[in-house]
């Protein structure tokens, strides 16, 4: 009882040592226990946490508490996420989500259906967006940015869409909710990674919507909340896209610049990062007419996103390519 309400006052530290001194035999026999211990780790350690989720979603569904299987589903889901190894892997957990709402026509509770719906939208996004429920789930996270629910939950169900309506191509819709969100992050505390997502959209989606300048500004914001956070690899995400920004505006030596600076770290970075950065490489070759090079750097970018493995970026891959 006392876990949701120190998660709702960012107090995971708190509920996380409170947790460890608890016996381990009753830690790993309480399914509940080991659930929250997922949810304390999954944002430090995504794949410790997948591990409790794992564990949490079984015990949970043998013992008829389908609200706490909606949950774990949707941690693994999250944990996944966060992890970048390969999309593909959500799918099994897709699987057992339409399985879940076989046996359980109802749903989870109204309150934890909230506290999932971002995540199951997210995945389908990611994986399955022409699943049956989709729509469903689109309308469940969508409502989340209604006034009546709090600022954490906006900003939650926020940044997803905003990278939603960039990979629609709906820009405007992308602008209009990043700039009431980030006005309101003015006046709200927040969460710094959902902040972080946000100002990742907009960096993104400027250099795309030729605002290179919006572009810029939005990547020196995200800088500043990345080194206060200590989260590094925003690092690698803001310079792939820093040369996106210098295409847009036609300097190239600054596009050279950023794509020198983002080969230095970007053995650090997961394969959506390297394929997108194969990609802006091979852009950048194409404009300097270095067809060769450009080849190169467009199987590379082909590479990754197979290894990455979400229609977005396999696309963008292919079409950088051709």
């Amino acid at each position: 009882k006392l876990a949701p309400v120190l998660l709702a006052n960012a107090r995971v530290a708190l509920l996380s040592e409170i947790i460890d001194k608890i016996p381990r035999e009753i830690r790993e026999q309480n399914t509940w226990l080991i659930y929250w211990q997922g949810v304390c780790r999954l944002a430090v350690n995504p794949s410790e946490s997948l591990h409790y989720f794992e564990n949490a979603f079984p015990a949970f569904r043998a013992s008829g508490m389908m609200d706490g299987a909606y949950l774990a589903l949707a941690g693994a889901v999250s944990a996944l996420i966060q992890l970048k190894s390969g999309y593909e892997q959500i799918d099994p957990w897709i699987d057992l989500l339409d399985e879940l709402e076989g046996e359980n026509p109802s749903g989870p509770s109204g309150q934890v259906r909230d506290q999932i719906a971002v995540d199951i939208f997210f995945a389908l996004v990611l994986r399955r967006h022409d699943h049956p429920r989709f729509p469903k789930w689109r309308k469940f996270a969508f409502n989340l940015l209604a006034s009546g629910y709090s600022f954490k939950q906006r900003l939650s169900s926020g940044w997803r869409f905003c990278f939603y309506y960039i990979w629609m191509g709906e820009y405007k819709k992308a602008f209009d909710l990043i700039d009431s969100l980030r006005k309101e992050a003015q006046t709200h505390t927040y969460a710094d990674l959902d902040l972080l997502m946000i100002l990742a959209a907009d960096q993104m989606a400027s250099w795309q919507a030729g605002l290179a300048e919006r572009s810029f500004k939005a990547a020196d914001s995200l800088k500043k909340i990345a080194d206060k956070s200590g989260i590094p690899f925003w690092n690698i995400y803001r310079k792939i896209h820093c040369i996106g920004a210098a295409i847009t505006e036609g300097d190239l030596v600054k596009a050279d610049k950023f794509l020198k600076e983002t080969q230095e770290v970007i053995s650090a970075g997961d394969y959506t990062d390297k394929a997108l950065f194969h990609n802006m490489a091979c852009w950048l070759a194409l404009i300097n007419e270095n067809v060769h090079e450009a080849s190169i750097q467009g199987h590379n970018a082909i590479e990754y996103s197979y290894k990455a493995n979400t229609y977005l970026t396999v696309a963008i891959a292919h079409y950088g390519t051709a």
